[in-house]
Formats: structure tokens, sequence, C-alpha cells
């Protein structure tokens, strides 16, 4: 058995996927949801080498402009393969 509340987060979400998608036991949640928060903080340097593939380009920002984001996609496995572990919008 798993337990899981609002405290769970990132990793912890990420082995309650992987423990329901491999039929390794019961989740008993203690709330109506994971917490679904961490990520990985991202500026505005790193985008160029993230859509590099995508052959677009991002405009520069003004002199002494950035920002930053939260950026996590994470996908199933076995009976949910390929579905995202987060919820969408």
């Amino acid at each position: 058995m798993l337990i899981v509340d609002a405290n769970t987060y990132s990793c912890g979400e990420l082995f309650t996927a992987g423990f329901v998608d491999h039929a390794i036991g019961p989740v008993v949640s203690l709330g109506t949801a994971t917490g679904a928060g961490a990520a990985n903080v991202w500026s505005d340097a790193d985008l160029p080498a993230a859509i590099r593939a995508t052959g677009r380009r991002i405009p520069p920002l003004p002199d002494g402009l950035g920002f930053t984001m939260s950026v996590r996609r994470m996908v199933r496995t076995g009976a949910s393969d390929g579905m995202v572990i987060e919820g969408v919008a």
C-alpha cells in the first residue's frame, strides 16, 4: 500500500505513477490530489537550446529583461502508457 497526500510532490508523484502503472499495490490518497508541485526552472537563456529542433527562434528580449518558467513533462508506462502524469488544463 502506498499513501499519498497534498504534501506528495515531484519524485513522489513519479513514484506513485509507477506504483500504479505496474500494479504493485493499492494507493490511498489522504485528500483529493497530490501537491503537483516542483519542476525544473528554465530561464529565457535556456529556451533557444530547448527549441532548436523546431527550427524556430526566440526574438531577443530588451536589455535588462528576462524571465523564468517551470517545466516538467513526464509520461506513464504500463496500462497508462503515454498518458501524462501532470494534469493538463
